[in-house]
């Protein structure tokens, strides 16, 4: 972008489309490290990093969820991450699939919506994404909800989750990034 531009820039005719449907909760996928901090992950071939005087062009949308379970969150190794949950948590951002631990990297996040329901955002992925094993969140180590595999006992972990903590009436959403890029 050659030129300074508002927040909005980044959504092109997106806002006003977003503004007329009125989503109870609005969820992406943040495939970025927010952060000014660390050092890039070493043999990694690409990092992504977005500097957080920029965060404005995510609040601008209203966005609820940001889904962190991928293959470029820890680009800038565990101090981006870390600056990245800081980042997202003060601008009201609530992060899923990634923490400073297993257990807050493995914990859905519910929004609730004006008719009293809520959406319920689970995110974990997968090592055909290129998210490396030694992304894993674990017991002290920040990391990612990294699946072992797509077995039906992997299903049913992430089902047995789900119920955990689901109401009823909850709309159920768990994001599954998986396989590579520009293909099926």
């Amino acid at each position: 972008i050659p030129r300074r531009v508002e927040p909005s820039y980044v959504w092109g005719e997106m806002l006003p489309v977003l503004e007329q449907i009125a989503p109870d909760a609005l969820i992406v996928n943040l495939e970025t490290a927010v952060t000014d901090r660390g050092r890039p992950w070493p043999e990694k071939g690409i990092q992504y990093r977005m500097h957080p005087a920029n965060l404005d062009c995510l609040t601008v949308a209203g966005i609820d969820v940001a889904v962190l379970a991928n293959n470029h969150v820890l680009d800038l190794s565990e101090p981006g991450l870390d600056q990245t949950l800081d980042v997202l948590h003060a601008a009201g951002i609530t992060p899923v699939g990634a923490g400073r631990n297993i257990e807050e990297a493995w914990r859905p996040v519910a929004v609730d919506t004006p008719s009293g329901s809520r959406v319920l955002v689970l995110a974990a992925g997968t090592t055909s994404s290129g998210i490396p094993w030694t992304w894993a969140a674990g017991e002290r180590r920040p990391g990612v909800a990294l699946l072992p595999d797509l077995s039906e006992d992997t299903v049913e972990r992430i089902a047995a989750i789900v119920r955990s903590v689901a109401r009823p009436h909850d709309v159920v959403v768990v994001s599954v990034h998986w396989g590579g890029n520009w293909g099926y």
